[in-house]
């Protein structure tokens, strides 16, 4: 489960500050899939790596299955991220050389040992998934896992 509480977060430009993060609460609940969007500076990404541990709040609280990410110390904050947290970056840090499970599985194997299979399962498209299981056909479409990045990233 993660919960943030009260989150703001700003930048300064020159002598202007611009506020990204006004307050945001947030629970989302294990086992949860949520689908974050907008506009270009909308804050996405700044919310994305507060909520991973990545950049701090000037202001609020992130906990993850009941563990204050900011209560720890950096590094400690770091290895808990590599224990519990998947986190792909969308520009600029897959490599091109591998396919996007291969990505995926990269960073879970530092430290301890790929979960290779899960990571498959969570790529599978909707159809595929139904086809194993013996509910639907989903054609010739490779599982999105088999693919390089510059498939999902223009």
């Amino acid at each position: 489960m993660i919960t943030a509480s009260n989150l703001h977060r700003s930048y300064s430009i020159g002598k202007k500050s611009i506020e990204i993060l006004h307050g945001v609460d947030l629970h989302i609940a294990a086992g949860e899939k949520v689908f974050l969007c907008g506009p270009s500076g909308a804050g996405k990404t700044t919310l994305m790596y507060t909520l991973a541990g990545l950049e701090t709040p000037q202001e609020g609280k992130v906990t993850i299955d009941g563990t204050d990410i900011y209560a720890l110390s950096a590094t400690a904050r770091a290895v808990f991220r590599n224990r519990n947290m998947g986190f792909i970056f969308q520009n600029y840090l897959l490599m091109p050389e591998l396919t996007a499970l291969e990505n995926a599985c990269l960073a879970s194997s530092i430290g301890r040992r790929p979960r290779v299979e899960y990571v498959r399962e969570l790529m599978e498209p909707p159809a595929q998934r139904a086809e194993r299981r013996g509910t639907a056909a989903r054609g010739n479409r490779p599982c999105p896992g088999e693919r390089r990045p510059h498939y999902f990233c223009g």
